[in-house]
């Protein structure tokens, strides 16, 4: 009797291992959803704002361990942003979502910003942050930074009757705008403001999105406080940030059985990128016993195996090459489409390596998606 069965387990598995050569549809949900876009944000507690069609925030969490969310929006195009945590500022990303299409997001986890006091960041290098609020749309408010005295100073400025957002600069009294760019008009809802200065480089940001930066350096140290002019306005939860370096982000647009990854590394230009798709295991799905395991029997050892981008179109397009100036990539991918592989996770990310391909310099964080 035990031979009869070992020999049924047997043939169970060839006929497995004869299936996994044939194709098979995408799982439901990979794609088939209708003409909606489903979202699955792995962001911890860090927080993630949709900015397209529709306007999606997810607010950052104190929780250790908080639930993810399954976010669902007209399709179209969209800018991911991220708020700052502990280890940095994860890059924005733009994405193409598509009818019926899932997207996966991606930040490595990392503990929220403290807030610290302009005496501990020495008033030399920090990030001033605030959120505020006006019942009109007139006037200009923002954040002052290195504030010395009345007539030295940096700004930040959302000028809400032109439209513009504004680095200005002022030595003596005389005001020079160093940097312009479009703003939204003006509503009635809370805006998150930032503005950091760190050595000669200065940052502004709106609502967790890069909006102006520069190079100056006319003012070393000084005060930071929140501002306005012909307007009454609201400031909620000013505090200081140490500064924050960018971060690596990821996001996987999925659509049938092929999908666009999009990544933002940080690397310098030159470095080399390959896209690495990792599944997480060897051999088929196997059935499970009443206490929910699977049977151990015959079972190679459980190990991720990995697959990497090539010149070939094998895995996708533009699977491996240089990253440009910013450091950026998007890469269009075809998912295997094995009997034996159907229901498993796989895991995407893109490998950094350096420029003279002798070392792996970073990783971008993986996002999932199921065969």
């Amino acid at each position: 009797m035990f031979c009869r069965a070992i020999s049924g387990v047997l043939a169970w598995i060839l006929a497995l291992a004869g299936a996994a050569s044939q194709p098979v549809d995408p799982p439901a949900g990979a794609g088939h959803g209708g003409d909606e876009v489903r979202w699955l944000p792995r962001v911890a507690a860090g927080g993630l704002r949709l900015v397209g069609p529709e306007a999606v925030v997810i607010e950052p969490s104190d929780r250790a361990m908080p639930r993810a969310p399954v976010l669902h929006t007209v399709p179209g195009d969209y800018r991911l942003h991220f708020p700052a945590d502990a280890l940095g500022k994860p890059d924005s990303l733009a994405v193409v979502a598509s009818p019926g299409a899932s997207v996966s997001v991606a930040v490595e986890p990392a503990a929220p910003v403290r807030p610290v006091t302009l005496e501990a960041a020495g008033r030399r290098d920090y990030r001033i942050v605030g959120r505020a609020k006006a019942a009109d749309s007139a006037g200009r408010w923002g954040l002052v930074a290195r504030r010395r005295d009345e007539g030295n100073w940096y700004r930040f400025v959302w000028d809400r009757e032109r439209e513009q957002f504004r680095l200005e600069r002022s030595i003596g009294g005389d005001v020079l705008v160093i940097r312009t760019a479009p703003a939204p008009a003006a509503d009635g809802r809370p805006h998150d403001l930032a503005l950091q200065v760190a050595g000669f480089r200065l940052h502004a940001w709106f609502d967790d999105e890069l909006v102006l930066q520069a190079l100056d350096g006319a003012h070393g140290d000084g005060e930071a406080a929140p501002w306005q002019f012909g307007s009454a306005v609201d400031w909620r939860a000013v505090r200081i940030e140490s500064p924050v370096e960018p971060r690596a982000s990821s996001a996987l647009v999925r659509s049938g059985d092929e999908a666009t990854f999009v990544a933002a590394t940080t690397a310098a230009a030159g470095h080399h990128y390959v896209i690495e798709l990792a599944l997480d295991r060897p051999h088929a799905l196997l059935p499970t016993t009443a206490a929910g395991f699977e049977p151990w029997v015959l079972q190679r050892v459980a190990a991720p195996r990995i697959l990497l981008g090539d010149f070939s179109p094998a895995l996708g397009d533009a699977t491996l090459g240089e990253l440009p100036v910013d450091g950026r990539l998007s890469c269009r991918l075809r998912l295997p489409r094995l009997r034996g592989l159907a229901g498993q996770v796989a895991l995407v990310r893109a490998l950094v390596i350096t420029a003279d391909g002798d070392r792996l310099a970073g990783r971008t964080p993986a996002t999932a998606t199921q065969i």
